[in-house]
């Protein structure tokens, strides 16, 4: 007999198996613990019925092909005037999930919805002068404000409206600037050095709500 074997004739002692009971126990003193480390969650999950969402979406296709192209917020803003959803961030997620399952499913064109905060950068190139000719031929357009009295500058608060005032100006050759709520130092600089460099008297009346309350304000080529 080695001295590693175990002496004849004494049991050996099993292992002990853990209880379920135990266990559960344990597990459920642990939730208790980060609950009442965490809180319960405040959240509750409303989720709409088949009906709701089908006329949700029929109020967001309504939006679109009311105003296209237009943003994801201008659409959100038309279906809060319809009564379709709350004004509130849990009501823009709902127009935000459902427009794109519109788009994925091809009920909603991509092409109507546009995106003015993301850009996609690359120069002008041609495959030949002959090419870049042709293009630069197309695509010249007469000055229409260089011989008049005034310079037309419109500034819009609401990028969700851009793909609607857009067009407009553009047929009338007149600069569109969008702010998106209150404007950065550099975008107003930006303008008023428009304002500055023209020689001309502007005429500016602001929008209804801001001051000065008055009609219109005037500056003299001044920033």
């Amino acid at each position: 007999m080695n001295g590693e074997s175990s002496p004849e004739g004494l049991p050996q002692t099993p292992a002990k198996a853990s209880t379920p009971s135990i266990n559960a126990a344990a597990a459920q003193t642990s939730d208790s613990r980060v609950s009442a480390l965490y809180g319960t969650s405040a959240v509750k999950r409303d989720r709409r019925t088949k009906s709701e969402l089908a006329t949700l979406d029929a109020a967001i296709v309504t939006a679109v092909e009311t105003e296209t192209p237009v943003t994801v917020r201008g659409v959100f803003y038309r279906v809060v005037s319809a009564g379709g959803v709350e004004k509130s961030e849990k009501g823009y997620g709902a127009v935000q999930r459902r427009l794109l399952h519109l788009r994925r499913t091809r009920v909603v064109p991509y092409s109507s919805i546009t995106d003015g905060t993301r850009l996609r950068l690359k120069p002008d190139s041609w495959s030949d002068i002959d090419q870049m000719l042709a293009d630069a031929a197309s695509s010249y357009r007469r000055a229409l404000w260089d011989d008049q009295d005034v310079d037309v500058i419109v500034v819009c608060e609401k990028d969700a409206i851009s793909g609607v005032v857009y067009p407009v100006t553009a047929e009338f050759d007149v600069e569109l600037c969008i702010t998106r709520g209150y404007s950065s130092e550099t975008f107003t600089h930006s303008i008023a050095q428009t304002v500055a460099g023209n020689t001309l008297r502007v005429d500016a009346e602001p929008p209804g709500k801001r001051p000065p309350r008055q009609k219109g304000w005037m500056c003299d080529g001044r920033p």
